[in-house]
């Protein structure tokens, strides 16, 4: 009630924004408050993966019969905790964490984190299961893709990618093996382990906030308000956007340079020229 009297005033999309921050607390507030839960909680149906330090496994969740989770499938993910600080890996295991812990449950493009948890020796997170496998398996099973199923994945991969950005965070290990498929088709993106942070959560940048929008009929295709606001040109504190007005507002620059109609940019020829100038600017920067 009291954020409500706060909110007299305020445009709808920034009440919206301190709403959904809200909403986010309480949920983190719920997850810390859940019960701990031990691997003895789940059943072992199958090892999904082994790698250096872990593996994966498809389990079921035990319990009550009135508890809605029990009879649940999820992936297990276990981490030797020796192994992890051997090899240096505590802080990318702690960033995949925070990075699912910050995401709602019920993003639809980044694989759910429904618990995690540690023992003597090992590090532990409850996670979605996906039986679509990922994308490289499908990618070495088919050889090729048609053009409609390319143009499909990579819009899909395009919206998972733009979700990782609205959380504040970058990836930094896109390919095909980090990239599943639930059951029927759909994208979406895991192991986070190298992800970084690079601002606040920003839910206007999300793209299910940006496709509600425009079907409210409150945003364009270019994603501009129709009020004249241009979204993305002022983001969340700590965050901006290199986007043109007039321009494609969906072109960003990798290196703060507007990516077109600038007279002061060097004209390249072909797309191969443009690659090679992008990964030169940026070969030193901590991606």
């Amino acid at each position: 009630m009291q954020l409500e009297r706060q909110m007299i005033g305020l445009p709808e999309d920034k009440k919206l924004n301190l709403r959904r921050t809200l909403e986010h607390e309480e949920m983190l507030i719920q997850k810390e408050n859940r019960k701990k839960i031990a691997p003895s909680d789940f059943e072992s149906l199958a090892v999904v993966g082994r790698g250096a330090f872990g593996e994966v496994r498809l389990v079921r969740r035990k319990g009550k019969r009135e508890d809605p989770s029990t009879g649940q499938i999820f992936a297990l993910k276990s981490m030797k905790k020796e192994m992890m600080v051997v090899k240096n890996q505590v802080n990318h295991v702690k960033a995949e964490r925070d990075a699912l812990a910050t995401a709602d449950d019920n993003n639809r493009w980044l694989t759910a984190l429904y618990f995690s948890f540690f023992d003597d020796s090992h590090l532990y997170m409850v996670m979605e299961f996906l039986p679509g496998g990922d994308l490289m398996s499908l990618l070495i099973k088919e050889d090729t893709f048609s053009e409609e199923a390319t143009r499909f994945f990579m819009a899909e991969a395009a919206q998972a990618i733009s979700s990782v950005h609205a959380l504040g965070y970058i990836h930094r290990d896109i390919k095909p093996d980090n990239m599943l498929l639930d059951s029927r088709g759909h994208l979406k993106l895991t192991d986070l382990g190298l992800c970084k942070k690079i601002g606040d959560a920003n839910p206007s940048e999300d793209p299910d906030f940006i496709l509600r929008r425009m079907r409210e009929g409150t945003m364009t295709e270019g994603g501009e308000e129709l009020g004249g606001t241009e979204i993305g040109a002022a983001g969340a504190e700590g965050t901006q956007g290199h986007r043109q007005k007039g321009d494609d507002v969906m072109a960003m620059s990798i290196d703060g340079i507007p990516t077109t109609n600038d007279p002061q940019k060097p004209k390249y020829e072909s797309a191969k020229q443009r690659r090679e100038v992008r990964f030169i600017n940026n070969f030193q920067l901590d991606y």
